[in-house]
């Protein structure tokens, strides 16, 4: 794999500047804002049910990354539909004592998620699906969908933020990166939304 850092060079070659420290910072805003608006780095958390127990802790565990959102749970296989709380209380005001099998997953930002029933088995088979983001430059490599064909793309994310800067403005060159990096991000979107997730798939212990 890739390491975010690994870029750099290939992109300060096309600036007229020496100096990194824009280049870092740019090249990793970057691949944290392709995460956050495509969902294309996600990782799978398998665990099981615990009785009585509703509410689970979404713990990232790919190193150097950190949860962007929580994107839906199986319960037994089975993929769950996401309610809000309020839906939730509408349907019933005491959904929260009930006990039994889960048919809803209850999801209102955070790292945290709640069943629509307190399991009434131990041992059922779940999974948590939820997107992701590198944190560390130097460490984390770069998400497969994006290291696959999205180089020019992050390109064009520092470039226009490079010529944003006062000693380096540029408003067209500025303008132009930008459309081209939002053009970019929306053929990633496309491409996850088709089907290519690129996943990195984990196991982990339950959360009790």
């Amino acid at each position: 794999m890739t390491k975010i850092i690994d870029w750099r060079r290939m992109i300060l070659a096309e600036l007229p500047v020496n100096e990194d420290f824009f280049v870092e910072k740019y090249l990793m805003d970057a691949i944290q804002d392709l995460c956050k608006r495509t969902s294309c780095f996600t990782e799978d958390i398998a665990d099981t049910s615990v009785a009585t127990q509703g509410s689970h802790t979404l713990t990232v565990v790919t190193a150097n990354a950190k949860l962007v959102k929580f994107l839906y749970a199986k319960y037994k296989l089975i993929t769950l539909e996401t309610k809000t709380r309020g839906e939730m209380t509408h349907l019933n005001s005491q959904w929260e004592n009930v006990d039994g099998t889960p048919i809803y997953t209850i999801y209102d930002g955070g790292n945290s998620i709640r069943w629509s029933k307190k399991p009434d088995t131990t041992g059922d088979a779940v999974q948590f699906t939820v997107a992701i983001m590198p944190t560390d430059i130097e460490n984390s490599d770069i998400p497969e969908p994006i290291d696959d064909e999205h180089l020019e793309t992050v390109k064009d994310y520092v470039k226009w933020k490079f010529y944003l800067q006062p000693e380096f403005f540029n408003e067209k060159l500025a303008t132009y990166h930008q459309k081209r990096y939002v053009e970019g991000r929306g053929k990633l979107r496309i491409s996850v939304l088709t089907g290519f997730t690129g996943s990195a798939v984990v196991q982990q212990t339950s959360f009790v």
